[in-house]
């Protein structure tokens, strides 16, 4: 099983070498990013950053992949044309698929950011203390991996996996959205990474599943 998630756990690895021996210099990128606010030129695009950050919460995919289930379980059952429509049998199993990549990589990255308990920037800039805080349940040491970053990309890596001819230019906005996270100093580049390697994981185990359950 852990070979399948070999490089993602390679990548990982890597990460936690980087940021121990480097995060002096992954701060200096925060640091300019810091100053945007405090300057009027460049206002908007703080502003921007700030605004698109957002489509990195996971609630809104849950709820609304979750909701859309509920509505294919409720509906199937009434009609015989919505319970042998293909095309509407796939909405669900898309549906479900978004639900569980995202469960699923919403718990690995919250096992790991429990576990390693880096501080984020904000912290960094404000105590100048790098020190790491293992097993903590302060979020201002939950900054690996990005939980914004592993759940746009794996949104991202779902609606490419069902809509190919999509993937890239999905792949480009979760990059924005992900680096969105360094521009309002809640997170180094290396957790973005690392939220980026936690999605292809998560995205892994469900392709797993649902080949073992629906076949794909």
């Amino acid at each position: 099983m852990i070979k399948n998630f070999r490089i993602e756990i390679l990548v990982i690895s890597i990460l936690f070498l980087s940021f121990v021996f480097l995060q002096n210099y992954e701060l200096n990128l925060n640091l300019y990013f810091a100053d945007f606010k405090h300057n009027s030129k460049l206002f908007y695009l703080n502003q921007f950053f700030i605004n698109i950050t957002e489509f990195g919460d996971s609630i809104w995919y849950l709820v609304f992949s979750f909701f859309f289930i509920i509505i294919y379980l409720i509906t199937k059952s009434l009609t015989n044309f919505l319970k042998s429509s293909i095309k509407y049998k796939n909405f669900f199993i898309f549906n479900s698929f978004m639900f569980i990549s995202l469960l699923v990589t919403g718990i690995l990255t919250q096992i790991i950011k429990h576990v390693v308990g880096r501080p984020r920037p904000n912290v960094v800039i404000e105590n100048n203390n790098f020190d790491f805080d293992l097993f903590s349940l302060d979020s201002s040491f939950h900054s690996f991996p990005s939980g914004h970053s592993s759940t746009i990309f794996v949104v991202a890596l779902v609606m490419g996996f069902f809509i190919p001819k999509l993937k890239y230019f999905l792949y480009f906005l979760a990059l924005i959205v992900s680096f969105s996270r360094v521009a309002t100093n809640a997170h180094y580049v290396t957790d973005i990474v690392g939220g980026i390697a936690v999605a292809y994981i998560g995205l892994k185990i469900t392709i797993k599943l649902f080949n073992n359950y629906f076949g794909l």
